[in-house]
């Protein structure tokens, strides 16, 4: 799973903001989380987009993000 390049980044950034994130989108959190967990929920939550966010401690000890509209993500 590569980074997100900066054209990724403009052009996720230039999408209108819905009550939903579309595929695309989806795809491009799970790389930007997976190369930059730090800051990430600062990145996400300037959108405006994500209203729902949840932070929670799984049973593995393991922090998870959820959303809605999207699965969890194991940090």
């Amino acid at each position: 799973m590569t980074k997100p390049t900066r054209a990724e980044q403009e052009k996720i950034l230039a999408m209108p903001s819905e009550d939903y994130i579309n595929p695309v989108q989806q795809d491009y959190f799970r790389r930007l989380i997976r190369h930059e967990k730090q800051g990430v929920l600062d990145h996400i939550l300037c959108l405006g987009m994500l209203p729902d966010i949840q932070s929670t401690k799984g049973d593995g000890g393991g922090e998870l993000l959820s959303w809605v509209g999207m699965e969890q993500i194991d940090l």
